[in-house]
């Protein structure tokens, strides 16, 4: 946005903690401000609230917010629109809207009265406004996903005919890691040359462990942590990724996988909700489905067509995602 717009970014953080490197983008801006971290939630609520008061205090003219996420910082974005007098816009994209998560009256009423205040709430996904019109009855008021960089997730030549899955998770327990490798070992039964390689941030060591039990150790990589700017090699050099998630508000690593493109094996989750074929291939999260999903992608390997599946991660090209935004200011600011 900042390709467009003076656009600064209030950050708050506990007295102590170090800055992170601030960004070089022209039009961007840092206000960073401290507050004395408390183990009393209610006196961190006070010290929160009287460090953005004093940092908008002392902001410049302000047209328009744009925050994301609904809870738990959802009154903080009603504090700057009481304070600023402006528009606000709400980005969602928090996994709180899963069924089987449990919310206690504080968040709901907290969540319910930010979108209240929002002028404009968006999700990013169509899957994820289902979760939340399931949860609370009410529909946001658009879907605008997130933006992918394609020229960054550009496809390149593949280094041979290996057979290589990629997943890319935090490994949590939504994600659902462990059918992935049981359904991977049914598949060296049939092609022992097959690998697997698996991304993350997170520590990875019960997987790997998981993996020795399983005995297929040899044929599964571990890598990360990665920076973002070097994930596309991943994409680039494997053949199909797989996801197994329970829940998903977007998955950016489906809209990357395409970028490079590769099919997608996953759960009917996020942006990989509704049937695409030739570009996906769903799963019931069973290691059984799982195994099933990756055999057809094996046997079928010919008729996917890369230039076909980047199409489809078109619609969230960055300034295909910039220009729904900016519609959306237009309205609310002119």
């Amino acid at each position: 946005m900042s390709k467009e717009y003076q656009v600064t970014f209030l950050r708050l953080l506990p007295m102590g903690e170090k800055i992170p490197t601030p960004t070089t983008a022209v039009n961007f801006q840092y206000v960073t401000v401290f507050y004395k971290h408390s183990r009393c939630s209610l006196l961190n609520y006070f010290a929160k609230k009287k460090a953005i008061q004093h940092a908008l205090k002392n902001l410049t003219k302000v047209d328009l917010i744009h925050a994301h996420v609904l809870h738990p910082n959802g009154w903080q974005f009603r504090l700057a629109k009481k304070m600023l007098k402006c528009p606000l816009v709400v980005t969602e994209h928090a996994s709180y809207f899963a069924t089987n998560f449990i919310w206690s009256k504080r968040m709901q009423w907290n969540i319910q009265k930010t979108m209240q205040k929002a002028d404009v709430l968006i999700a990013v996904s169509s899957f994820l406004a289902q979760a939340i019109e399931k949860r609370l009855h009410v529909l946001p008021h658009q879907i605008i996903g997130n933006p992918v960089d394609l020229n960054a997730f550009s496809n390149i030549p593949k280094l041979d005919d290996t057979i290589r899955f990629l997943h890319i998770s935090t490994m949590s327990a939504v994600k659902n890691v462990k059918p992935i490798l049981e359904a991977f070992k049914q598949v060296l039964e049939n092609y022992p040359k097959a690998q697997l390689t698996i991304v993350s941030d997170e520590d990875s060591t019960a997987i790997q462990q998981f993996a020795k039990q399983l005995g297929i150790q040899n044929s599964v990589v571990f890598a990360g942590p990665t920076e973002h700017s070097k994930m596309a090699t991943y994409y680039q050099q494997a053949s199909c990724f797989v996801l197994n998630s329970h829940f998903e508000t977007f998955s950016i690593v489906v809209a990357e996988a395409w970028a490079c493109g590769i099919p997608v094996i996953s759960t009917p989750v996020g942006i990989a909700c509704k049937p695409n074929e030739g570009a996906l291939i769903h799963t019931d999260g069973t290691t059984k489905s799982i195994a099933q999903a990756m055999l057809q992608f094996i046997e079928n390997k010919a008729n996917f067509d890369s230039s076909y599946i980047r199409s489809k991660a078109t619609p969230f090209a960055s300034e295909t995602i910039f220009n729904q935004l900016n519609k959306v200011y237009n309205r609310l600011i002119g």
